[in-house]
C-alpha cells in the first residue's frame, strides 16, 4: 500500500507527464517557431533569385520585343457630346468594322485584319483606333455643382477632332493608318448624309400632312368670310369713301407686351412692312386702346366691317395660294431627298466615299436646271457637301510615327512585388514542412 507521500510525488510526476506532453502536442501541431528573420536570412538566395529573375525575364522582354507604335491625325471638327458617341457608334459598328476588315485584307494586312475582326469589346478596339476631343468635356462631369454648371459643360463643344491609330508594326502601320484615315474621311461621311436625308425627308412629310390637314379649314373659312362680306354689303349702303389714311385695321391681334412697344415704333419709323398691321401708335396707351378693339368688329361703322372682311378674306387666299406654292415645292423636293437616299443606300454597300457623293450631286443639278427652286436648293445642299469635304482633312497631312511607352519599369517593378510575395511565402511554407 502506498504511502500518501508516495502519493503526492506520484501526483507531482504525474502532473509533469501531462505538462511536457502537452508541451509535445503544442510543437506538433505548431512546428514553426516564427523566427522570421533567421528564416528569411536561411533562405534569402531562393527569395532573392525567385524575384529577380522573373523581373529580369519580363523586363528584357519588353525592352528587347517589338514596340508598338502610333500615328495621331488632327481635325478641325466641332463636336458635341451626343454627335461625338454617334460617331464612335458609327465608327465601331459591326457594318464599318466589316468594311475595314475587308480594306486591310485587300492591302495585304491578313494578320492585323484578323486580330480586328476577332476584337468585339468595344473597349479593346480603342486599342486599334480610337477618337478624342479637345478640349476635353467629359471627364469634367463629376466637377460639376449645380444644374447651370451642368447646362453649360453638356452645351460645350470640342473643337479640334483627335484621331490615334495604332500598330506594332513600323513598317506597316502607315499602310494601316491610310485605311482607317480614307474610311474615317470618306465613309463615316456619308452615315450621317444618310441620317440627314432620313430626317429631312420625314419632316418635308410632316409639313406636306399639315397643309393637307388645314386645306379643308381654310377653304370652308375663305367660303365664310365671303359669304359674311356680301351679306354687310347687303345689310345697307357702304360709303365709297376710304377710311382715313392714318388708320389701317387689324383685328385678332396678339396683345404686346409693354417692352414690345418700342420694337414696334422702331419698325414704323424704319417702313416695316410690320409697321401697318397697327396704327401709327405714338405710345403704349394708344396702342393698348387700338388692341382693345379686339374682335368687337360689329362696333365699327359698316365701312370699317366691310374693310376688315375683305382684309380677311385676301389673308385667307394668300395663305391657300402660298399653302398650295409650298406644298408643290414640298413635293420637288421630297423627290428629290428620295432620289439622294435611294443612290447613298444603293452605293455604300460599294464603298461610296463622300467624293463620289459629290459628283452625283454636281450631275443631279444639270437635271434641275429648270426648276429654279430646287436648283437653288441643290446648290445649297452642295455647298455644306463641300464643307463636309473640307474639314475632313488633318490639319497635318504626314502626322509623325511615334514608338508607344511599354511600361517597361513599371511592370518590371510589379513582377518583382509579385515574385518576391511569392518567395517569401513559398520560404515559410517549406521550412513548415521540414520542421514538422
Amino acid at each position: 500500500m502506498k504511502s500518501p507521500e508516495n502519493n503526492g510525488s506520484d501526483t507531482q510526476d504525474t502532473r509533469r507527464n501531462i505538462h511536457e506532453k502537452g508541451h509535445i502536442h503544442e510543437n506538433e501541431t505548431n512546428p514553426i517557431d516564427l523566427d522570421f528573420f533567421k528564416i528569411l536570412w536561411k533562405h534569402k538566395w531562393f527569395i532573392f533569385f525567385a524575384s529577380v529573375l522573373p523581373a529580369l525575364v519580363v523586363g528584357l522582354v519588353l525592352f528587347l520585343g517589338p514596340k508598338n507604335y502610333k500615328i495621331t491625325y488632327t481635325y478641325n471638327m466641332t463636336f458635341g457630346e451626343k454627335a461625338f458617341k454617334v460617331l464612335e457608334d458609327t465608327f465601331y459598328s459591326a457594318e464599318n468594322l466589316g468594311e475595314l476588315v475587308e480594306k486591310l485584307r485587300e492591302n495585304g494586312l491578313d494578320r492585323y485584319a484578323q486580330r480586328l475582326a476577332g476584337t468585339e469589346i468595344a473597349g479593346d478596339l480603342k486599342q486599334f483606333v480610337s477618337f478624342e476631343v479637345s478640349p476635353p468635356y467629359f471627364e469634367e462631369f463629376s466637377k460639376v455643382k449645380n444644374l447651370e454648371e451642368l447646362q453649360k459643360l453638356q452645351a460645350a463643344k470640342g473643337s479640334l477632332l483627335i484621331m490615334r491609330v495604332g500598330a506594332k508594326s513600323g513598317e506597316n502601320i502607315q499602310k494601316i493608318a491610310s485605311v482607317y484615315r480614307k474610311n474615317f474621311e470618306q465613309i463615316i461621311p456619308l452615315y450621317s448624309v444618310k441620317e440627314e436625308l432620313n430626317t429631312d425627308i420625314e419632316n418635308l412629310k410632316e409639313e406636306m400632312a399639315i397643309i393637307e390637314e388645314t386645306r379643308y379649314t381654310l377653304d370652308l373659312q375663305l367660303e365664310g368670310e365671303k359669304s359674311t362680306l356680301e351679306k354687310l354689303k347687303n345689310a345697307g349702303s357702304v360709303s365709297s369713301d376710304k377710311p382715313p389714311s392714318d388708320i389701317i385695321l387689324q383685328l385678332n391681334i396678339e396683345p404686346l407686351e409693354a417692352e414690345d412697344l418700342d420694337k414696334l415704333l422702331r419698325f414704323q419709323r424704319a417702313g416695316s412692312k410690320s409697321a401697318y398691321l397697327f396704327p401709327k401708335a405714338k405710345n403704349l396707351d394708344e396702342l393698348q386702346r387700338f388692341q382693345n378693339i379686339g374682335d368687337n368688329s360689329a362696333y365699327l361703322p359698316l365701312s370699317y366691317q366691310v374693310q376688315a372682311e375683305e382684309t380677311r378674306i385676301i389673308n385667307l387666299e394668300e395663305q391657300i395660294k402660298a399653302n398650295k406654292k409650298m406644298y408643290s415645292y414640298y413635293v420637288d423636293l421630297l423627290s428629290l431627298n428620295e432620289k439622294l437616299l435611294g443612290y447613298v443606300k444603293k452605293a455604300m454597300p460599294s464603298y461610296c466615299t463622300l467624293e463620289q457623293f459629290h459628283l452625283f450631286l454636281s450631275n443631279t443639278l444639270e437635271e434641275y436646271k429648270n426648276q429654279q427652286e430646287i436648283s437653288d436648293y441643290l446648290k445649297a445642299y452642295i455647298k455644306r457637301t463641300e464643307n463636309k469635304i473640307a474639314t475632313a482633312i488633318p490639319l497635318v497631312e504626314g502626322p509623325r510615327v511615334y514608338p508607344v511607352a511599354k511600361g517597361t519599369v513599371r511592370k518590371t517593378a510589379t513582377v518583382f512585388m509579385i515574385a518576391l510575395i511569392i518567395s517569401i511565402f513559398v520560404a515559410f511554407l517549406q521550412e513548415g514542412r521540414r520542421r514538422s
